[in-house]
Formats: C-alpha cells, structure tokens, sequence
C-alpha cells in the first residue's frame, strides 16, 4: 500500500529570484526506499483565459528567457503573497494587456508539475474585456497585445507555434467547464 514519504534531511539550495530550491532527503513510509529529491518551492500563479467582446482570445507576446524564444500565451503572473487569485488575474490582466471585464468564472487549479515544483497555477475566464488602460509592464516586460479566434488558436497549439502547455490547459478547463 502506499504511503507519504517522510522528510529526514531539508537543505536549502538556493534563494533565487522567482523560486526557492530544495534538496529533500526522503524516505518512503515502510523505510526500504531513501533518496535525495530535487524541489523548488514556488508561488502560485494565476492565467486569465480572456476573451473580448468579439469572442476573440486576449493573448500576450513575450520573449521567455527559459526556451530563448517568444511565446504566445494568456495574461498570467504571480499571485503575490496573501493576494485572492482573481483578484491578482484581475491585476495581471489590466498590467499586461490594458484591458479590464465585469465577467469572470473560476475555472479551476492544477498543480504546475508536482514532479519537483510545489505551486499551483489558477485559472480564470475573463469574457468581454475591453481596453481601458495603458499596459503597466513591470520594468523588464516587453509584451505585444494579441487578438485570436478560437479556430486560429486550435489550429497554433496543433502546429505547436502556441507550445506553451498552461495555454492548452487554460483553454481545456475553458471549453469543459459546466
């Protein structure tokens, strides 16, 4: 039968900018197993699948530092500390698109990749938003505002020049919400 591992050693690594990094020495709850396991304790983020008064996805351009490459995805960010999810993608959204709506509908939480990582990414749909801002970038953002149809952002996740997997999952959890 399965069984929690129990933590026996907890080194911290490093106190980095966006994570920290643990080793965590465990062993599995009947004793015979013992390893040293990698983990990185991060904030929850949160995505807004965004829609505007056409129907059309909100989504933002970035380069991403990780991949060296641009990358097409939904509003999203760090909830900071003590923040509501929704109201932090309320934030997120009015920051890095200049838009606002009065609709939104939670439609779930995943964990981000509970192999190694400890947060959980929220996700909103936020319907008929319109412009009513300026962007507000944070200091090193640089963020294009994009216009999408449902059928071109299928036909972009199937030809993978929208590879980013919390956009697939933002748009799953959209389409199958009840």
């Amino acid at each position: 039968m399965l069984g929690k591992w129990k933590d026996i050693e907890v080194k911290e690594v490093l106190k980095a900018t966006v994570f920290r990094y643990f080793q965590k020495r465990r062993q599995n709850a009947d004793g015979t197993k013992e390893f040293t396991f990698d983990v990185l304790q991060c904030p929850n983020w949160v995505n807004v699948v965004a829609t505007d008064t056409d129907g059309h996805f909100v989504m933002v351009k970035q380069f991403r530092h990780g991949t060296a490459e641009f990358s097409f995805e939904f509003p999203a960010g760090v909830i900071h500390s003590g923040e509501d999810p929704m109201l932090a993608g309320m934030r997120e959204l009015r920051e890095e698109t200049g838009m606002t709506s009065n609709q939104w509908t939670y439609l779930g939480e995943m964990n981000v990749n509970p192999a190694f990582m400890t947060n959980k990414c929220y996700f909103y749909h936020a319907k008929n938003c319109i412009k009513t801002h300026d962007q507000e970038l944070d200091p090193l953002e640089e963020i294009e505002v994009h216009a999408m149809s449902a059928k071109t952002l299928h036909t972009a996740i199937q030809n993978h020049s929208v590879n980013h997997s919390l956009v697939t999952c933002g748009l799953y959890l959209l389409e199958h919400h009840s």
